[in-house]
């Protein structure tokens, strides 16, 4: 009897579980906390990877908007390393991208492509109620460093 009591125990705490939301157990995740979500945070990207003596991690994309009809958007690299045992995450080194101006250009989600070993952000913006198109495309050039490639 007891075996059985205990059998149900588990099922109950199993069916629990089931019917959490899944945006509570996102939220147990290293480093996120939504109360500090920045409400100006339009996309997020990850992936890639970075590597500076004895520290690696992946490279995050960080796009953020202001304005209603003239939106404006400020893109930010970082280069963050998962500590899961202390449970958290470190950035190492977090870079606007300057060469965008913010005062200008509505961003869309932007990607992150390999070539050549190497990490390339690009990234398209419109101006102008969308009458006017750019690609950007920037290097990673190493921990912290960005630069800006000449458009082909």
């Amino acid at each position: 009897m007891p075996h059985a009591r205990s059998l149900a125990r588990v099922a109950l705490a199993l069916g629990l579980l089931a019917c959490t939301p899944a945006t509570l157990l996102a939220q147990k995740q290293i480093g996120f906390d939504a109360s500090k979500l920045d409400p100006a945070l339009t996309a997020v990207v990850s992936g890639g990877y970075w590597e500076s003596g004895d520290k690696r991690g992946s490279i995050r994309l960080l796009v953020f908007n202001s304005g209603w009809d003239n939106v404006r958007s400020r893109l930010v690299v970082q280069w963050i390393e998962e500590q899961p045992v202390k449970e958290r995450i470190l950035i190492h080194a977090s870079r606007d991208v300057e060469a965008i101006p913010n005062e200008k250009w509505a961003l869309a989600a932007p990607r992150l492509e390999l070539q050549n070993r190497r990490w390339y952000v690009i990234v398209t913006g419109a101006s102008d109620g969308g009458r006017i198109r750019r690609t950007w495309r920037f290097e990673l050039a190493g921990l912290g460093v960005v630069r800006e490639q000449a458009s082909r």
